[in-house]
């Protein structure tokens, strides 16, 4: 079965499980909550709880394992479950996979009361499969269930998000964020400092799973380099072409991670700007240089560089074609700006 579990969501299975069980669970679940948080994993989870159909299934509601339903499950064979996601080499969920479940919500459920589709993400519905869509929800089957999987993007379109549950999938907080890192770094023979697991887990905005997967490849001492490397365009030890130019090789996190980072820089800032808490910078890479372009910086400048970056970054997952080279030189210009500003 799925072994990836993640405490954070035990209240949110536990009150869907009591909703079956009552008989009021809604027919389409939205499944919304930010990246790296587990939301494939808990509705797999959820699926294969749904569909479990042994006698010796725990109170809790979690799959029993054994039955032959959940033994369809861990072949990933089951008949009444049905994935819906982008095809190889595509961003979007295209309108004849759609139109392919038609046929598996007619027919009647093979092993147990109730069939499951599962769409991820349902943000990557192209507009004739979201109307494809919109018409299979506004007739729904007693038996069926859809789960659509939701990063918070916004794109969904609103007679969908009308038509189907909403279910919040709230970030942990912090402290059960570092206690679960520091139960799968332990189980990986890692050690980390508390001050090393808050530094990732800032990092990765919050995400325990993102911050997981940075401790493992050294990303937060590649931020360390990074914000170095920023520091040296803005005294004028480098520039913003060599920054450019040999970004790749000084921070192999990548692009989408380094919109993060600044993000994370950005909010750090306007949270100390705003309060004056000079605590808002402990644990974070580069403290000394993002108080210093807080200091002398209108709050209207960071936030407008940081929707800038929401911008930028939205436009890169949505797969928008653009220069990496030029966009990171513009990035640094707009970090220059930041230390030009009296």
């Amino acid at each position: 079965m799925n072994n990836n579990y993640y405490p954070w969501f035990d209240h949110v299975f536990n009150q869907l499980n009591t909703a079956r069980a009552e008989g009021v669970l809604a027919h389409a679940l939205i499944l919304s909550g930010s990246e790296g948080m587990g939301k494939w994993d808990f509705a797999l989870q959820l699926a294969w709880s749904f569909l479990c159909v042994g006698e010796g299934k725990p109170a809790s509601g979690v799959a029993c394992g054994q039955c032959k339903s959940c033994k369809l499950n861990r072949a990933e064979t089951h008949p009444d479950l049905v994935f819906c996601q982008p095809e190889e080499k595509s961003r979007f969920i295209k309108v004849d996979q759609v139109r392919a479940i038609s046929d598996f919500v007619a027919r009647s459920p093979q092993t147990g009361s109730m069939k499951v589709i599962l769409m991820n993400p349902a943000t990557a519905l192209n507009g004739n499969a979201a109307n494809a869509l919109l018409k299979s929800l506004e007739e729904p089957a007693g038996n069926t269930l859809y789960l659509l999987i939701d990063d918070r993007k916004r794109t969904l379109l609103p007679t969908i998000r009308s038509r189907c549950q909403i279910v919040k999938l709230d970030q942990p907080g912090t402290s059960q964020s570092i206690d679960w890192l520091e139960k799968m770094t332990a189980k990986n023979a890692e050690t980390y400092s508390s001050a090393e697991l808050h530094a990732a887990l800032k990092m990765a905005c919050g995400s325990p799973l993102k911050a997981l997967k940075l401790l493992e490849s050294k990303g937060v001492e590649a931020e360390l380099k990074l914000i170095g490397r920023l520091g040296d365009v803005l005294k004028g030890k480098d520039s913003v072409v060599g920054f450019a130019e040999t970004f790749d090789k000084h921070f192999p996190p990548g692009l989408e991670q380094f919109l993060l980072c600044q993000n994370s820089w950005l909010e750090t800032m306007l949270r100390y700007k705003m309060t004056g808490d000079e605590q808002y910078f402990d644990g974070v890479n580069g403290a000394a240089m993002l108080k210093y372009l807080a200091d002398r910086n209108d709050q209207r400048l960071l936030f407008s560089l940081r929707d800038e970056l929401n911008r930028r970054r939205r436009d890169w997952v949505n797969g928008a074609n653009f220069n990496e080279k030029l966009f990171l030189e513009n990035m640094a210009i707009q970090w220059q700006k930041l230390m030009a500003s009296q």
